[in-house]
């Protein structure tokens, strides 16, 4: 089970199911693949707590290399990634669509995907106007997310 804590509020959300997992697993193997081959920075995935406004365990997390070097080997408590992603489900779509979207465009992270198994889709999302609003850049279908 997890849980977050948002604006005072702790959430408590069900565990996730085999289709959340290995979706956010597989692109996160891709994107470390991608980061390790070009050295641009670090990919983690699951239960790697950031420090916003409140606290979240993104699904992904993407730090440039200049903030993956300062990242230290037993830190508990991460900054503001520069890319989320987030796979949706029915318990947590409202709030990665409403509170975390807010929190992370606050927090300055520049890019930001949802990727929604049900419906088969990923919806990229670029930060304009330093910490202020999200401009959909991208919404494409995927045929296949497992």
């Amino acid at each position: 089970m997890t849980a977050e804590f948002i604006n005072g509020e702790v959430i408590i959300y069900s565990p996730i199911t085999d289709e959340h997992e290995s979706v956010s697993f597989n692109l996160a193997s891709l994107l470390h693949f991608y980061t390790v081959v070009n050295n641009s920075g670090r990919v983690t995935h699951e239960k790697l707590m950031i420090a916003l406004t409140s606290n979240h365990e993104p699904d992904i997390c993407f730090f440039e290399a200049a903030k993956a070097k300062k990242l230290k080997d037993d830190q508990k408590l991460c900054p503001a990634p520069d890319f989320i992603v987030e796979v949706i489900n029915k318990s947590t779509e409202k709030i990665d669509r409403g509170i975390k979207f807010e929190y992370y465009a606050l927090h300055g992270v520049k890019e930001y995907w949802i990727v929604d198994p049900r419906h088969k889709t990923i919806e990229k999302y670029l930060l304009v106007n330093k910490n202020t609003n999200w401009k959909k850049s991208y919404c494409m279908a995927i045929s296949a997310v497992k």
